[in-house]
């Protein structure tokens, strides 16, 4: 089952093709996104993706949304549909993400959902964090936090009205040094936030 889920919108990112349509050799940092319409081509290695006018932005809407996040830990995106079908999120935010893109493009196909994906580390599949949505998205940014040998980082999506965070947290001495950063990116953001991820908290948590 899912280590839990919360309310609220949802984020994404942008996905690195060959001309060809093969797959490049994704880098950490790289920005990758699947669609059941297609890969796009994207730019790589760049903090902000801007996607196409004609995305649309998130606005009011006429019911709540359902949000859910889990770290998969390597699992095959495809154990994970059966769970997520019945939760049916709006929003999913995972951590521990390893695919390739046309694992990532059939999951979020057969959901009816857009997929986006942040490669944190350079593996044999692309590896790092991701997000699944039914909603448009306008922009996607990430940001890196203090990490050891695996990067750690924050992805972040949303339009003028609402941004959606996720993250993964390192269960180490650095992951103070990571709240400090998350807790100031999240200072300095000025619209309404909602943060998503795993942080590894052994605690009854505590406030940025």
């Amino acid at each position: 089952m899912p280590d839990g889920w919360t309310l609220g919108l949802w984020l994404a990112a942008n996905l690195a093709f060959a001309a060809t349509g093969q797959l490049a050799a994704l880098a950490p940092g790289s920005l990758v996104a699947a669609s059941p319409a297609g890969v796009e081509l994207a730019a790589r290695h760049h903090s902000s993706v801007r996607l196409s006018a004609h995305a649309g932005w998130w606005g009011p809407v006429d019911r709540p949304l359902r949000a859910m996040t889990w770290n998969v830990h390597s699992a095959p995106l495809s154990r994970l549909e059966e769970t997520v079908r019945q939760v049916q999120p709006d929003i999913l935010a995972l951590q521990e993400v390893s695919a390739t893109p046309g694992e990532l493009q059939r999951f979020a196909a057969s959901l009816g959902m857009r997929a986006f994906m942040l490669v944190t580390v350079g593996r044999r599949k692309p590896f790092g964090i991701a997000l699944l949505s039914r909603l448009p998205v306008h922009q996607v940014e990430y940001r890196w936090l203090p990490s050891g040998r695996e990067p750690r980082a924050v992805l972040l999506a949303g339009s003028s009205q609402l941004l959606i965070v996720n993250t993964h947290l390192e269960p180490s001495p650095r992951r103070a040094r990571q709240l400090q950063a998350l807790g100031q990116l999240l200072a300095g953001l000025q619209r309404p936030t909602v943060l998503l991820g795993d942080f590894n908290e052994e605690d009854a948590g505590r406030h940025f």
